[in-house]
């Protein structure tokens, strides 16, 4: 996500189906790939507050399986690639489908995730609280 930015097209960051283009979509991705890492790290050091903090994913994870619904990912796409300034008659490499089944695949693996943080949700609490109650090094 911290690379897309720094790409030369104009990729847009999608928000319930709404594409946000130029210093918006880059702010609102760069904002969500920090605030990932930040909550992927915090998880790493056992910290409870990066706990909710990655199950807030989710939002993103409604945003995306209300982005790939049938009734607005054709018209988005086009949209983005006229915005993208490809000519009309470009070759697309992938076809709708294979954009959604994709777009589908990312999103199952990261329920996947969450739903591997909720099972071991007791665990992870119980080792954060005992890491919190060793003294300081």
């Amino acid at each position: 996500m911290l690379v897309v930015p720094f790409l030369q097209m104009p990729f847009p960051a999608v928000f319930f189906g709404h594409p946000f283009y130029g210093t918006s979509g880059k702010v609102l991705i760069v904002l969500a790939g920090l605030l990932l890492g930040a909550a992927s790290i915090g998880l790493l050091k056992l910290k409870k507050w990066s706990y909710p903090l990655v199950l807030g994913q989710g939002f993103w994870l409604l945003s995306g399986t209300i982005t790939i619904s049938a009734q607005i990912s054709p018209g988005l796409m086009q949209e983005m690639r006229s915005q993208m300034h490809l000519p009309e008659n470009a070759v697309f490499a992938y076809s709708m489908r294979q954009l959604q089944l994709f777009w589908s695949l990312g999103l199952l693996f990261s329920i996947l995730i969450i739903a591997m943080l909720l099972f071991y949700r007791r665990r992870f609490m119980d080792a954060a609280s005992a890491r919190e109650a060793l003294p300081p090094a």
